[in-house]
């Protein structure tokens, strides 16, 4: 039987013969040359090479740059674009050699090993690959925040939502059909779980306001910086493109100043756009034109309520090419068609732009002067025209083309025993008129369907006016289609 001190003996002799024989090996092994030492690590696998790492700085560099040329990632190029797990796995080990050298960073893997290990990886590589003239394209396999959501991948995304904007004091999110914007310390208490497709967010400037949500996220953009920080960008801004190749309607609502619109507008691309609405107030068509030139715009919709003086004074023109349906005030016409003598004329400037919504401001007259040119113009909305004098310059123009017409808020045009001539003069190739009364008279809604007999009857004494109208159009036009839309007052059985 052994005493505790013949075991004691024993151990301390075994532990010594096992360190003699590790400092032999290791002797041994830094001995040898670094040309012999990458080839002996060839050989073994990425598990045993992260372990050799942790020996020494020497084969920490030899155990990363064997990693790293295993799976592509040379550490000299500008560029690192990851296709596997352990492809990512090797550069989170190997970063201290990208510090400076990276401007643009790509992730693309098919079938992660694991999703949740990959996201703390991506964390830590974008908080260090990240910051001023960098590029960051994180592309998914699916949708990382589909629901069911767990609480473990709940947590990670906002992690890594807060690593992108890490380097910048401001977070410029695009996704779903508009944009928010997000001081860059609150983007870790981003809630992934919200399913509504608007919520109320507070701006970077503390401004509550309606934005669109992140419902999915397939891909992630980022480009920093959009602000670079000096006069006359008051912050540091970095951009973030959730699904951007899934997003074809851009909605620009928000109240932001000029100077944020002329910057986000400059630095905005996306591939598939083909959908634009605008409508805040500080958009300056200028800013607008470089935006919408980059696009294959097919619809737009400019509401901005007033011409501003453009930051950044520019000589280029809009042109687009596939833009098919147009919706604005009369001073946006007013800036994009070019006047009837100048070349190159709006037909070359807007090919196969058949459909045009207008509404009325200072500038109507000369914005209806300027369409009656448009030769492909097929189809024209008309909201609230007012002006029914003889003297009325937009009853002296003619629209050779143009086959549809429709009226909206117009009941005194409409009603007027001109509007038949007016008609067949203006509109010589009209098939088809469309008088829209939804919007005309307050009176006689649905929700006032309790009130008298009285009431009553005269709803269907006003309704009958129009029917008289329209048939009244009907007979003195032959051959022209006339469809009332009334939804405002009860037809009469």
């Amino acid at each position: 039987m052994f005493t505790m001190s013949s075991r004691l003996a024993r151990w301390s002799l075994s532990r010594a013969r096992s360190q003699h024989l590790l400092q032999a090996a290791e002797s041994s092994l830094t001995n040898l040359p670094n040309e012999l030492l990458i080839v002996i690590l060839e050989f073994l696998d990425d598990k045993c090479l992260h372990l050799i790492a942790a020996l020494s700085n020497r084969f920490f560099q030899l155990s990363t740059e064997t990693l790293l040329l295993r799976h592509d990632i040379p550490p000299a190029l500008d560029s690192v674009a990851i296709k596997s797990s352990a492809a990512l796995c090797a550069l989170r080990l190997g970063l201290v050699f990208f510090k400076g050298r990276v401007s643009l960073f790509r992730y693309v893997v098919p079938q992660p090993i694991s999703l949740s290990k990959d996201l703390r990886r991506l964390e830590a590589v974008v908080r260090r690959l990240g910051g001023a003239g960098r590029q960051l394209c994180l592309d998914f396999y699916s949708n990382i925040i589909e629901r069911p959501l767990g609480w473990t991948i709940g947590g990670l995304v906002p992690r890594l939502l807060h690593g992108l904007c890490s380097h910048a004091e401001v977070g410029l999110f695009i996704a779903d059909d508009g944009l928010f914007t997000m001081k860059s310390k609150s983007v870790y208490l981003w809630n992934p779980y919200t399913r509504d497709r608007y919520t109320k967010t507070t701006f970077h400037d503390g401004t509550r306001q309606w934005a669109p949500s992140i419902r999915s996220i397939k891909s992630l953009s980022v480009t920093y910086p959009l602000f670079n920080g000096g006069s006359p960008a008051p912050q540091r801004w970095c951009m973030v493109v959730v699904n951007s190749l899934d997003l074809h309607t851009l909605l620009l609502n928000l109240k932001l100043t000029q100077l944020e619109w002329a910057f986000i507008l400059a630095n905005l691309t996306l591939p598939n756009l083909h959908a634009v609405g605008i409508y805040a107030e500080c958009i300056s068509s200028t800013a607008s034109t470089l935006f919408l030139n980059r696009h294959p715009i097919t619809q737009l919709t400019y509401m901005s309520p007033k011409a501003l003086k453009p930051l950044y004074p520019t000589t280029k023109v809009l042109t687009l090419p596939r833009l098919t349906h147009l919706t604005a005030l009369g001073h946006y016409v007013c800036h994009i068609f070019p006047s009837p003598t100048s070349f190159p004329s709006s037909s070359l400037l807007f090919p196969i732009l058949t459909s045009i919504e207008l509404f009325p401001d200072s500038d109507l007259d000369r914005a209806l002067e300027l369409l009656s040119t448009h030769a492909p113009l097929t189809q024209l909305a008309l909201w609230a025209i007012l002006d029914l004098s003889a003297s009325s310059p937009i009853f002296s123009l003619v629209f050779p083309t143009l086959s549809a017409l429709t009226l909206n808020k117009s009941p005194a045009l409409v009603s007027s025993p001109r509007f038949p001539g007016i008609l067949a003069v203006m509109f010589p190739a009209l098939q088809r008129v469309e008088m829209n009364y939804c919007f005309a008279d307050a009176r006689g809604r649905r929700g006032n369907a309790g009130s008298s007999s009285v009431t009553n009857e005269a709803r269907h004494e006003v309704w009958r006016g129009k029917r008289r109208c329209v048939d009244r159009l009907a007979a003195e036009n032959a051959g022209l289609v006339v469809v009332m839309v009334d939804r405002e007052f009860f037809a009469p059985r």
